[in-house]
Parts: C-alpha cells; structure tokens; sequence
C-alpha cells in the first residue's frame, strides 16, 4: 500500500444469516490489532457472506465488517 499498490484482505463468511463481520478481540487480540493497523494504513477489508450446499459454495453478497473493537 506505501508504494501505491492495493492490498486487501477478503473474509468469506459461511454462514447464510450473518449480517455483519466482527473480528473475535477477546479469542484473538493480537489477530484485531493487525487488522485495524492493516486498515489504518490503507489495507481494505472486506466480507462476504456465502451459501453452502454439497454442489458448491457460491458468494451471495457483501456484508459490512465492523473494527469497533467489541466483537
């Protein structure tokens, strides 16, 4: 990203009622830390939720991600 390029990081949520995407802090602090860091410095985060079937695993739409610190 400091030389201009695009970075992302991309979660794929494989649940079909999810509505939004909230980082574990209290599983994994050290994992938020780096991610909010990432997204200060211009890494985009995004989420999408998918459906699950034994044919396949199909994106279904966008869901927000929420780096408030109280998943």
């Amino acid at each position: 990203v400091k030389e201009g390029y695009r970075a992302a990081v991309v979660f794929v949520v494989q649940r079909p009622d999810a509505d939004v995407l909230v980082p574990n802090v209290a599983s994994d602090p050290d994992f938020y830390e780096a991610l909010v860091e990432a997204n200060v410095h211009g890494v985009e985060i995004y989420a999408y939720r998918c459906r699950v079937s034994l044919k396949e695993v199909a994106i279904t739409d966008r869901i927000p991600v929420r780096l408030d610190g109280l998943g």
